[in-house]
């Protein structure tokens, strides 16, 4: 891993510290853990907004940017579907 700097509040510190007193987690194990899940719902919302658009306005035919069907089939199988 790279070290990372990053200044918080003391009442910010005092709220981690607070969260993880007897869980056996790090401060910075509860950061990367923060961070992580910012990302991932930052990824959701993303999709989320894609599919709404789609569903809004779906796609009937291929295009300049590509084949329709492998796109369709790309995104079933990273949904697991």
């Amino acid at each position: 891993m790279k070290p990372t700097l990053v200044h918080l509040p003391p009442t910010m510190i005092e709220e981690l510290d607070r969260r993880r007193a007897g869980s056996g987690v790090s401060r910075s194990q509860m950061i990367r853990d923060a961070v992580s899940a910012y990302v991932r719902d930052d990824d959701a919302e993303l999709a989320q907004q894609y599919q709404n658009a789609y569903e809004e306005k779906p796609l009937t035919h291929s295009d300049d940017w590509g084949d329709l069907n492998a796109w369709l089939e790309e995104v079933r199988r990273v949904r697991g579907r």
